[in-house]
Order: structure tokens, then sequence, then C-alpha cells
């Protein structure tokens, strides 16, 4: 029979189609929460397949499956379980857990009875306990003991430290294994520490506290609200310190409505390959949240998702063994795949979507050409609710922007004149991008976070991205830069991309970040840091004599090339450019301060001042010379006997 669309979706090709579905006003077939959305993707669908995972990428072809009722049974489980802790309209459910399926349950169980946080479970534990504490946890669910991993004795060593947190819930991961291994893990893991309850904190496991709840309907009366907060995402990306956007029941299901529209969700085989953290906002929208939208087949690749073993290697057999229409990845992923791709036969798959940072234009020319797939580049972020804009799958794509703004999204290129004045650019200027629409968050739960975040013009509030970019004469977003990311030399605004760019061109370059090195003349100068493909040989003079003609700035030209084994990135493989920002810092701190008889120069990321170089065993007599040595820099800093 197939599946059943009943938002009949169409999808878009030119901005004619997006103004016809803003003119024919839609919004109604939008679902009003989360909860409503799995439960109307059940009742159109409820034998098709909602979700298939595997643990390891060699099992592909032994998933554990579960179709919309059975997934519907399990969320309705886990909020019943979550009302029965006591979990009410506003609470916090704190989620940390790899990618397995009951983090998909429980995160839209957590936002049908109150607000669901996904935390990266790799963070250490000093950071998973602040942000638990900044997000005021009533309830949290994370991953039991288990081998290899060591989140459970993360959160063991703090979750009695955070005092909001009033009951513990572990998931186990072993029913996921199976034969001599499932026996094998079981043993080693009853070994492990399993914590206790304390008097002030419950602690569970998951599936026989779950079993005590019913499956067939929410036991409770349901009165979430479209306004109501949903979810809790932590954001800082590659710009520095956390913050913890608040994102609604109506951003969540509007961003699916209106993605969906673009990328015709609703076809008759929408399966989706899944191997994005769903802690990150593009996992758990365009992933997750909007392949249940439209009915979809997600197909999980293990709790590490593409960091997990043979995930890579299986990946085209994968591909092939579920006929996957829809690829989600990370620049990063399309550039490794390259390695494990050789004329593979993927005609099964409508269009690849690439988002979360900039995507080489050498890079997409390569996999295009090896494999055939359209990559459609997109841009989003976690205050807009993901997605916000993306080239139309079924039109024409220009390359190197990031297209259309997804329908009943406004996005606008702005310029401040005065404190409170912003004038509109025309087309192809350069300036602000400013995003105003139903996916637009309700602001970071920090009040001081939200200083500088809206911007109003016309009347009407806007959401200051920190993007620069420009639109065009047909209406295309082009990305031009971050604000923060910007290399200022002289006073000259450097983008970094278009250095990276001349990189990117190198056949045996993998990755290039471009950052500023402190100047005392100038301010910053640019540096370009390089990761060399694997197998691959290659040196500093070989890549400056190669750039030479591809960067037509002068100013441009970096400084200096930095060859590293391993390039720092961020969880989901976007390169984390404060870190090299940071080195850049301390080295600089080191050459001038030679001769100093010092304790230690660390580089951290304050809220108030930015980059700050904390200089540690400053005597008294070095203390006016140091200040002379390191007060023409731009940086902030800080000096302690």
């Amino acid at each position: 029979m197939g599946r059943t669309d009943r938002f009949a979706f169409k999808g878009i090709a030119s901005k004619a189609d997006i103004d016809q579905i803003e003119a024919e006003s839609q919004l109604s077939s939008c679902p009003k929460t989360t909860y409503d959305s799995a439960l109307q993707s059940c009742n159109d669908n409820p034998n098709e397949l909602a979700l298939s995972f595997f643990m390891l990428g060699k099992d592909y072809k032994t998933p554990f499956t579960f179709t919309y009722s059975e997934m519907l049974a399990e969320i309705n489980a886990a909020a019943n379980m979550l009302r029965g802790l006591g979990v009410e309209k506003g609470d916090v459910v704190g989620i940390i857990l790899p990618n397995l399926p009951e983090t998909c349950f429980v995160m839209v169980a957590s936002q049908t009875v109150g607000i669901s946080f996904s935390i990266n479970p790799l963070l250490e534990k000093e950071l998973l306990k602040e942000l638990l504490v900044a997000a005021n946890v009533k309830v949290l669910i994370t991953l039991g003991p288990f081998v290899k991993t060591n989140i459970w004795e993360k959160v063991n060593a703090v979750r009695l430290e955070v005092s909001s947190i009033k009951h513990v819930i572990k998931v186990n991961m072993t029913p996921y294994l199976r034969g001599w291994k499932k026996t094998v893990v079981s043993l080693i893991t009853s070994f492990k520490n399993q914590g206790v309850s304390a008097e002030v904190q419950g602690l569970y496991d998951y599936e026989p506290l779950k079993e005590q709840f019913p499956k067939d309907k929410l036991s409770f009366k349901f009165d979430v609200e479209p306004s109501d907060a949903a979810a809790y995402f932590h954001t800082g990306g590659t710009t520095g310190r956390p913050k913890i956007a608040i994102q609604t029941q109506d951003n969540i299901c509007f961003d699916c409505w209106s993605t969906g529209h673009n990328l015709r969700t609703g076809e008759e085989e929408f399966t989706v390959y899944g191997g994005l953290p769903l802690f990150h906002v593009f996992g758990a929208m365009v992933m997750f949240s909007m392949c249940v939208a439209g009915s979809g087949h997600l197909i999980l690749a293990g709790p590490k998702g593409f960091r997990g073993d043979g995930v890579m290697t299986n990946f085209w057999k994968t591909i092939r063994h579920y006929e996957i229409t829809v690829i989600a990845a990370v620049p990063a992923i399309y550039n490794s795949l390259l390695d494990n791709s050789s004329g593979e036969d993927c005609s099964g798959i409508n269009y690849a979507i690439s988002g979360a940072a900039p995507l080489p234009v050498e890079v997409m020319r390569t996999f295009e050409k090896r494999t055939g797939i359209q990559i459609l580049e997109g841009y989003g972020c976690t205050e807009g609710t993901c997605m916000v804009a993306v080239n139309p799958p079924y039109g024409k794509r220009k390359i190197g922007s990031v297209g259309y703004p997804i329908p009943y999204v406004d996005i606008r290129i702005l310029q401040k004149k005065s404190q409170s004045n912003y004038i509109e650019l025309p087309s192809n200027e350069i300036g602000a991008v400013c995003i105003k629409g139903r996916n637009v968050f309700k602001g970071y739960i920090e009040e001081e976070d939200n200083s500088g975040v809206w911007v109003n013009f016309n009347g009407e509030n806007y959401y200051h991205t920190g993007d620069l970019g420009k639109i065009d004469n047909d209406g295309y977003l082009w990305l031009t830069g971050r604000q923060k990311e910007l290399i200022i030399r002289g006073g000259h605004n450097i983008d970094p991309v278009s250095i990276e760019s001349a990189f990117y061109a190198h056949p045996s370059v993998d990755l290039a970040a471009a950052v500023g090195r402190p100047d005392p003349k100038v301010g910053e100068v640019p540096v370009v840091y390089v990761q060399v493909k694997s197998g691959k040989n290659l040196n500093e003079q070989e890549l400056f004599d190669f750039i030479q003609d591809k960067i037509f700035e002068k100013a441009a030209i970096p400084k200096a090339i930095v060859m590293i084994d391993k390039m720092p990135l961020t969880s989901i493989d976007k390169i984390f450019k404060p870190k090299l920002c940071m080195q850049e810092i301390k080295a600089t701190c080191e050459r001038e301060l030679i001769g100093f008889s010092l304790k230690s120069i660390d580089v951290f990321n304050s809220k108030s001042a930015g980059f700050t170089a904390r200089i540690k065993g400053v005597s008294l007599s070095d203390h006016e010379a140091i200040m002379a040595s390191l007060s023409k820099y731009s940086f902030s800093f800080e000096l302690h006997q």
C-alpha cells in the first residue's frame, strides 16, 4: 500500500513554489506538538518501519526494528514513566545518551511531559555538571555501566552534586548485542559500579521501570501548547562557551513541516541515513524529528554514529541494503567518504544534505563526480531550530550558496547604523544575516546571553545570527563568514573561507582552518592549520607555492602554515577554531615572555572578555615589564603571582 502522506508535500523547485505555499496559508496542516507529530504518523502508517538500529557497522543487515505503532508505544510508556516520577510542564529531563532507540523515545516523551535537554555524552564531567545545574534538571536519563564507555562513570561522579536532580534512570545497551558478546558484556558490566540510590535521589534501571507503565496511551491529561518550551540545546559550536537555547513545540514542528515542503519528505520512500549525534540540533531535527514528521524510516547507525566501529567502512553497503534516499552529514564526513567510494551505485539516493559548516566547493565537486549524488548545501543554527535555508532539490542549485529560505521564514541582510537602527542592504551586498519566523527560538535560559541577540527592523524582532552573508538577485542566500571568525588585519576584514578554499583545492589536503595570529602592528594576521590526508606527504613550502595564485587578496595570504596530525573537531566534526585561536594566543605569550620566570600560561574563554591569557607565577618586579610586552596585543590577559 505504501506510506500515507498527510501533508501532500510537493518539493520546491523555485522561489515561485515558496511564494505559492505561503500564499495558500497551508500552516493548518502543521502539527501542534512533537507528540502530535509522532501520533499522526502512527495513525497514518502504523505498520511502516520508523526506526532500524544496529550496534556495529558490520551488523547493518541484522538491525533491531520498530514500526510506528511500536515507537509510539515506547514514547507513551516513557512519558507515563516520567509523569509518574513527578515531571510536570516546565520541568527539565536531562538526556546523556549515545545514539540509541531509547534516545529517540525519551526525547519525544520528555517533550510530552516537560522539556528535553539532550547533552553531549563526550563532555567532561565538570561541564556535564555545569549544564545540569544551569538547566535545573529534575530527572536525568543516562547510559548505565558499559564496556568501552565512561559515560556512567562521569555521571555517577557528579550526579549527587546537582541538587535539582530527583531521579536518575540508567539505560542498558546490552540488549542490542547478540550471542556470546551479549553474555560476556553482561558479565563484565555486572562488576562495574552500578551506583546506589540516595535519600535525595532515586536510581532506576530504564527498562524495568518503564514496563510498569501503560504503552497504549498517555495516562495523564495532555495539555501542552505550541508556545510551551519543548527542548533545550546547548550551543556554542565553533564560537566558544556553550549557551543553552530554548526551543518551543511550535519551533520544532514548524521547522520540520516547512523543511518537509522543500525536501519532499512525504515521498513514498523516505529513508534517512542516521549518523549524526542526536544531542546536536542537526541530528535531532533533520535526521530524527523531520523523519518522524514525514513518516520516514530512520536508519540509526550505531551509538557513535559516523564515528562508530565499522560504520564508515560499511557505509556504501548500508546505503544499498536499506535503499537510502537521503543522507544528512557535515562537510568533514563527505570528505572522509571520498576515501571509501569508487564507482558506487547511488541511483536510489535523491540527495545529500550538508550543513553545520561551509562545504568546500572542491569537496562537493569531487564527491558528486565520484558518486553521482547531488549535495544540497543548507544553512541552519540551533537558534533557528536547525534548518533556515536550503538549495532547492527539484530546481536550480547554486554551488556555494545555501539556497532559499524555507517557507514562511524571512531572512534579511542588515547593517547597523546606530545603537538601535538597522537598515536593509540591497542584493549582493554583504551584511549581518538576520532571521524571523516560527522556527526562531525563545532565547537563552541565561538572560545575559540574550544581550545583542535581537535586532529591531521595521518594528519586528529579528534574530542576529552572527553570520555574514548576502542575498543575490534570484533570492539565494550566500554565507561569507562569521563575524566572530573574521580575521581583522589592520581594520581590514578577511574571510577565513576565502583562504581555506585555496587549500582545499589541493588533493592532499584533508582539513584546513584559517585563524588570526595576534600581531602587535595590525591586530591579527592569517595563519592556516592543515591536516593532510592519510598516506599523503605534503610540506609547508609545497602548499605555499600551490596557493599563491589562488588567493586574490594580498592581505589574506597566510603568514604561516602549520601542519598538524589531528585537527580539533567538535562532536559533529566541525573544526573547533577556538582551540586553534587559543593555541596562537598562548604561543604569542610564550614568545613574548621568554626569559621571565613563570609557573604557567594558559588561555580560556571568558564570558566578558573573550579569549584571555592567564599568566601565573609573575613576580612583582616583572609585573610592569610583562604588562608592557602583552599590552601591544588585542587579546585580554591576567597576571597572577
